[in-house]
């Protein structure tokens, strides 16, 4: 019986883990007004550098979050490329809650 009841509790904490996930892409999607869905195919991975977190794709990259540096206002130079790859798509909470002020 205690064996069943472990099992039961296990497999419903694994369900419950799986969707958490999922809850995280839905809030996001609420707050951005964007559809979440899975990874595109040609997704690499996640980097940062020293002012942005981006997503590398094959072809591409999309700045994610801008890293303020210290200090007062500071203008933001969007680079024209990174890791080789063009930047063509600035993420709609790149300079959200940035630490500093940020100006065009």
């Amino acid at each position: 019986m205690k064996r069943i009841i472990l099992l039961l509790v296990s497999a419903l904490l694994c369900l419950s883990l799986c969707s958490c996930d999922s809850i995280l892409k839905k809030a996001k999607s609420a707050v951005t007004g964007e559809e979440i869905s899975e990874m595109p195919k040609d997704y690499i991975a996640t980097l940062e550098n020293q002012e942005f977190s981006y997503e590398l794709y094959d072809s591409y990259v999309k700045l994610i979050k801008y890293i303020a540096p210290e200090g007062e206002s500071t203008v933001v130079n969007i680079p024209s490329e990174i890791d080789g790859r063009p930047v063509t798509t600035i993420g709609s909470l790149c300079f959200f809650d940035t630490e500093n002020d940020v100006t065009e």
